[in-house]
């Protein structure tokens, strides 16, 4: 699979993720100072979705039992290691976010 489109730049908000889904993968996009963001949307903690909890910095809360993810690593904060939530490259075009599903980041 090669980048899909997954939202209008416009849909993302600055202060908060937006939901998409992209077959049985859901994913949370993020803006964080212009920078966009694609990581699982599942907390693994409580299976909440991440996306609509609300936005510390480059964390987004989890909702359900406030539990951390930087969107940048997909850690929670000051985890420097470990398993962290799949992140995915993220590409605008025009007013187009396209993310490659298939492409996860590895660090």
């Amino acid at each position: 699979m090669a980048f899909t489109r997954v939202a209008a730049l416009h849909e993302i908000p600055d202060d908060a993720g937006l939901r998409v889904s992209l077959g049985d993968l859901e994913l949370g996009i993020y803006r964080i100072d212009g920078e966009l963001y694609a990581m699982d949307d599942i907390c693994p903690h409580a299976g909440s979705s991440l996306s609509e909890g609300f936005l510390a910095g480059t964390c987004v809360v989890c909702p359900a039992h406030l539990w951390e993810f930087d969107v940048r690593t997909g850690l929670p904060p000051e985890v420097t290691a470990g398993k962290s939530l799949a992140r995915y490259p993220v590409e605008v075009r025009g007013q187009d976010v396209l993310v490659d599903p298939a492409a996860p980041i590895e660090d």
